[in-house]
């Protein structure tokens, strides 16, 4: 009867901290007024029925609490009243295992929220597990530190817990968040309030099982409750709740195709395996292949008549472009930034043009290179896939191969190991060079931009009679950021060492750049600099790079070409896409019809202004990346389309560029336009035969 007190309990427990995890999932939102109340009760209650599952699978702990419980009687009397404190039900095991885990966890968000801490939560707990053990083991004979270490932690997870969550949401500190709220950690607290607070608010045997049937019924109504966009909303930070949901669809799905009618599944035809959310459209066959409400229209990429290249600009023209790995534009002191990070960088673009918000085509390296020399999009280029990898097929041309067919001498300096691999990206270029052998002088790999830099240097000289067009790619400032000699001491936290990174490839820049100032080349050669993709340092409680926020997606674009006027600023949007039909036209060669980017030789040369349009960026699935998004940018408005977790978002990147405001339920209409022009764009291409998925 006890065990069966307990499992009731347990059922009730995940439905309360279920739906503090919905209160996690939707405070943001709630807190722009950008969910009505009814679709914030949707979500709690979702979350509810969701962690209430997972919380049930906590019994199983119980039940292995048992077996330890049925220990000899020798053993037992060994343990004597420490066990009885600590172990003496099912219940107050879990709940003596979990209350110390639930106030390591607040101790850590706690930490991190009065620190500039750069531990994982995980790490701070445990060093806080650590510290409390040592202390008491200190002062007590061990059998009773433990004792009153259970009982100090259980009295401080009911007393500052809930509160100590609460402000870590309130903080935005989305990473702490998700894993008091949605990870197995959420887990464990729910079975601690079954064990703990619950066994004080339900003494009765009937009010736990009648606490244990209400929970029940809201599982089943809210599992089956219609409403897509509240089921991405519901785990959209709660990682338990939407691996226990993908599992459930699995079983629900009726026609293979990986999504179900139900659960929120998404899936408008579960019996027509070829119609499934985000499958590849066809435009204009009447049907809805991807449950978007409607056909897709084709796409045409729009096409400018390209500006007629000044006589000025010499025709024995050569070009320098340098890409600078993980760089984001709002951390480059040219755009405004408070750190001098790149002093060569803002001396380039006092000298020719700074185009204020460029994009690149996606947020890896592996991804943008291809697009950024083909003048395509990943979606729309032909793939080859070779021993379970995708890589450029043959038949994709390279702005590099028109050069070297038009007898232009062409050198690529990677250093990325992306480009250990082949990728495709190599085609058309006369040298590819490695400056150093990474595997056997790791040295070199601590400063690879000064190594970059003398190659490209050395590759100069050699070459300095010819026309040429040389790529040169800096690994600074790619994680993990290593410190510098000449980095100012007080940047010493995750941004700051970052910036130590950009400023040390920044001086790898200035040996370039340096070199061919004090040269001839100077008159005959275009520089270009910029970056493969951004960065993110903590946005949206997110690091690294990989998801289309503007830290991840806008880079620096700085151009300078020989005739052509300085200190020009561009506000138009503009992408990576454009540097090969640019290169092209600066060449005085035809761009081909394939190339999606448009030259940007109107603007460089204050001729013409761009025609507005919109601009494309994604993130595939073709080595096993574990986000798939999408998005649009058009004029001062951004939507990114979450393929994995059915979230539409929409934000207006001038007004709000930390895209901390979904506009997309305040403005459904331009949402809805946009969500059209991805649908027809995405259609139009595929991945080694396979759609985007």
């Amino acid at each position: 009867m006890r065990f069966a007190r307990t499992l009731s309990a347990m059922v009730a427990a995940g439905a309360c901290w279920g739906a503090a995890e919905g209160i996690a999932v939707a405070w943001v939102p709630l807190s722009e007024g950008s969910l009505a109340i009814g679709q914030v009760l949707e979500v709690i209650l979702r979350a509810s029925c969701v962690t209430m599952l997972a919380a049930a699978a906590g019994v199983m702990l119980l039940a292995a609490s048992l077996g330890v419980a049925a220990l000899d009687s020798q053993t037992r009397q060994l343990l004597g009243r420490s066990w009885d404190a600590v172990a003496g039900s099912p219940a107050r095991l879990a709940a003596t295992i979990v209350g110390l885990s639930i106030w390591c966890g607040a101790g850590a968000g706690g930490a991190l929220l009065v620190s500039d801490s750069e531990m994982t939560p995980r790490f701070a707990a445990l060093l806080v597990m650590v510290a409390a053990v040592v202390a008491q083991l200190l002062a007590l004979p061990p059998i009773v530190a433990v004792v009153r270490l259970v009982r100090s932690g259980l009295d401080r997870s009911g007393r500052f817990g809930p509160a100590a969550a609460l402000v870590v949401l309130a903080s935005g500190a989305a990473a702490v968040a998700e894993w008091l709220a949605g990870s197995p950690f959420g887990l464990a607290a729910a079975a601690s309030f079954a064990g703990a607070g619950l066994a004080m608010l339900l003494r009765s045997r009937r009010s736990r099982v009648a606490a244990g049937t209400f929970a029940a019924v809201v599982c089943v109504l809210g599992l089956l409750w219609p409403g897509d966009e509240t089921v991405a909303a519901t785990v959209a930070n709660a990682p338990v709740a939407e691996s226990l949901l993908a599992s459930a669809r699995h079983v629900a799905d009726r026609d293979g195709d990986g999504f179900s009618s139900i659960l929120g599944g998404g899936d408008c035809d579960d019996a027509d395996p070829a119609v499934f959310p985000y499958a590849r459209e066809i435009p204009g066959n009447g049907r809805d292949e991807n449950c978007s409400g409607g056909d897709a229209k084709r796409w045409h990429p729009p096409r400018d008549e390209p500006a007629p290249v000044p006589d000025r600009v010499p025709r024995n023209l050569s070009v320098v472009l340098v890409t600078i790995d993980a760089l984001r534009a709002d951390h480059v002191s040219a755009y405004g930034y408070r750190r001098p990070t790149t002093p060569a960088l803002d001396r380039l673009a006092r000298q020719g043009t700074l185009f204020e918000r460029a994009y690149a085509p996606a947020t890896s390296t592996r991804m943008t290179f291809p697009a950024l020399f083909c003048g395509r999009s990943i979606a729309h280029l032909p793939y080859a896939e070779k021993q379970g990898r995708y890589e450029l097929a043959a038949s994709a041309t390279t702005v590099a191969e028109i050069l070297s067919g038009a007898g232009i001498r062409t050198a690529g300096i990677p250093t990325s190991l992306v480009f250990k691999v082949s990728r495709g990206v190599e085609q058309g270029f006369s040298d590819w060079i490695y400056p150093y052998d990474e595997r056997r002088d790791r040295a070199a790999v601590r400063e690879s931009a000064r190594h970059v830099a003398r190659a490209a240097l050395g590759w100069l000289d050699e070459h300095a009679g010819q026309r040429f067009f040389l790529w040169a790619h800096l690994e600074e400032p790619h994680n993990p950021y290593l410190p510098h000699p000449g980095t100012p001491s007080s940047w010493t936290d995750r941004a700051g060492r970052y910036d130590g990174e950009i400023r040390f490839a920044d001086q790898a820049l200035g040996e370039i750049l340096r070199r061919l100032d004090q040269s001839d080349l100077r008159t005959t050669t275009a520089v270009i600099v910029t970056a493969d993709h951004g960065e993110m340092l903590g946005e949206h409680g997110i690091t690294f790079h990989g998801l289309l926020y503007e830290p991840a997606l806008r880079v620096p674009l700085v151009v300078r070409v020989p005739g052509l006027p300085p200190a020009r600023r561009v506000a138009s949007p503009v992408s990576l896409l454009d540097l090969a039909p640019t290169i092209l036209a600066l060449q005085r060669l035809p761009t081909p019809r394939t190339m999606e980017g448009r030259s940007l030789v109107g603007p460089l040369a204050a001729t013409h202004s761009l025609t507005p349009r919109p601009l494309f960026a994604e993130c595939r699935r073709i080595t096993g990346d574990r986000n798939v998004m999408a998005a649009v940018i058009e004029g001062n408005h951004k939507v990114i389309l979450d393929l994995t977790a059915r979230r539409l978002e929409l934000y207006d990147v001038v007004r709000d560029p930390r895209e901390r405001l979904d506009q997309s339920r305040a403005d459904p209409t331009r949402a809805a336009r946009l969500r059209g022009l991805l649908d027809s764009w995405m259609s139009a291409g595929t991945v080694g035969g396979r759609p985007l998925r």
